[in-house]
């Protein structure tokens, strides 16, 4: 692999990480669920994507706490 396939890869691996860690925020704002800063500073920590991932399908999975429509 040359090394402007490497940079691209570990480009391509930070976007897929900024995209997920939003994703793991925007369900969890849809759904009701508040996020603390302890929340918010693992999900940024996490290099791991398939706990990331794990973390997103939770949230997907959770029952809202309120109804999506009301404030």
């Amino acid at each position: 692999m040359t090394t402007a396939q490497m940079l691209r890869a570990e480009g391509e691996a930070l976007g897929e990480a900024r995209g997920e860690r939003h994703t793991i925020r925007m369900v969890a704002q849809a759904r009701g669920l508040a996020l603390t800063d302890r929340h918010s500073a693992l999900i940024d920590r996490c290099d791991d994507l398939a706990t990331r991932q794990k973390w997103s399908n939770v949230a997907r999975s959770r029952p809202a706490s309120r109804p999506a429509n009301r404030p």
